[in-house]
């Protein structure tokens, strides 16, 4: 295992256990298996600083699974959460607090991290402020979790970034699973899947955009053409389609209204604003003149 230094000027390779943590200086490159602990059970932390900042960190489990009791964690996540649907201030202090008490894992920590960073996201956008990069990090923190919360987030962030794969493992019976039809698996007719109760249901704030989303999507399956563009006449106002993977959203959606409709010439027009994106220019060529 090693660590190698591509043009920095100063690398340091940090490696934590409960025990404790040693530090090695990284000029070319340095094999950091030494530093491994031996006959140790649990949990090793590896961080990498280049140039004071952290750039990289990983986690490495010796013998022992780890393990996630979320449930004690998830009712601090809740909270956030709520305060973001009733438009208060989430109580930062009082999460971190949570976060930050003795014992608490690693892994754990990276959970409510996670939940940290997408409500953070949030909040500033309510604000007026970009949370783009916040949405990102709550990603990469939460990909590796398979909680309820974790999941619905994950497809939450999954649609207002055009992260589309992440919806891979998007369940039938999830509100976000005709999302996961209409984006990434391309299906243009209603597809038969098991409803549940209710689809609103998720525990996790939900976005007025991505809100806005869904239901043009479930309009476009129910081939209810009035709420489509209703809805996209809303998702296409200033503020709301800023952003460029909300562009591509609004383009696409409407593509493929027009296309169902019959309106091939209106579809084109859309599919035009999609010929170089990554992953509908192959779709977007078929109405190109």
């Amino acid at each position: 295992m090693e660590c190698i230094n591509i043009g920095h000027e100063k690398v340091v390779a940090e490696i934590s256990t409960a025990a404790g943590c040693q530090t090695v200086p990284v000029r070319d490159k340095a094999n950091l298996k030494p530093l491994l602990p031996r006959h140790f059970t649990g949990e090793v932390q590896i961080s990498l600083f280049a140039d004071t900042r952290l750039r990289a960190r990983y986690f490495l489990y010796f013998v022992e699974k780890p393990r996630l009791d979320s449930d004690p964690l998830d009712k601090h996540v809740f909270e956030l959460q709520l305060a973001l649907e009733r438009g208060a201030v989430p109580d930062w202090r009082s999460f971190e607090s949570a976060r930050d008490e003795p014992g608490r894992s690693l892994f754990e920590r990276d959970y409510m991290n996670g939940f940290y960073e997408y409500s953070l996201a949030f909040h500033l956008e309510k604000l007026g402020q970009a949370g783009s990069g916040k949405c990102e990090k709550a990603m990469t923190l939460l990909s590796k979790f398979n909680t309820s919360f974790a999941r619905t987030a994950r497809y939450v962030l999954a649609i207002r970034n055009n992260a589309f794969q992440a919806l891979r493992d998007c369940p039938e019976d999830s509100p976000f699973f005709l999302c996961r039809a209409f984006f990434l698996d391309g299906i243009l007719e209603l597809p038969k899947r098991i409803r549940r109760q209710s689809e609103s249901d998720t525990g996790i704030y939900v976005d007025g955009f991505t809100e806005r989303v869904l239901q043009v999507v479930r309009a476009f399956y129910a081939r209810d053409f009035k709420n489509v563009e209703d809805a996209t006449a809303v998702l296409g106002r200033p503020g709301m389609a800023g952003d460029p993977n909300n562009e591509h959203k609004l383009h696409l959606l409407l593509a493929r209204t027009y296309r169902v409709k019959g309106d091939r010439e209106m579809a084109r027009r859309h599919y035009d604003q999609l010929s170089d994106h990554p992953l509908f220019r192959g779709e977007a060529k078929e109405f190109s003149p």
